[in-house]
C-alpha cells in the first residue's frame, strides 16, 4: 500500500511515476470530440423493459399526442407518456374478465 491514512498527499507527477511511460501517454491523450459514425438500428441494445419505453416514448410520443397504456402494468407505461404531454388512456384489464 502506498499511502496509509496518515500519509501525505501524492502529486500528479508522483502518481505518474509509479507506472512506466504513464507520464508521456498522459501527455499524448487526445481529449478532443471525435466525430460520430451513428448507429444502426441493429447496434441498439436496451438492458431492459424501462430503457426501451423511454426511448421509445421519447422519441414517438410529443405534447398533443394520444397514447393507450395497459394498466396495470409498468408505471412507465403512463407515466413517461404524460410526461411528454400525450393524453394517456389506461386500458384497464381485469383477471376475473380473462
Amino acid at each position: 500500500m502506498l499511502c496509509a491514512s496518515d500519509c501525505e498527499a501524492l502529486s500528479v507527477g508522483d502518481l505518474l511515476s509509479l507506472e512506466p511511460q504513464a507520464e508521456s501517454a498522459f501527455r499524448e491523450a487526445w481529449l478532443g470530440y471525435t466525430e460520430a459514425q451513428g448507429i444502426s438500428a441493429d447496434d441498439i441494445v436496451f438492458t431492459g423493459a424501462q430503457e426501451a419505453i423511454f426511448a421509445f416514448m421519447q422519441r414517438v410520443l410529443a405534447r398533443g399526442s394520444h397514447a393507450v397504456a395497459h394498466f396495470p402494468a409498468y408505471q412507465s407505461l403512463y407515466e413517461v407518456a404524460r410526461n411528454q404531454g400525450a393524453d394517456v388512456t389506461l386500458w384497464r384489464t381485469h383477471e376475473e374478465h380473462g
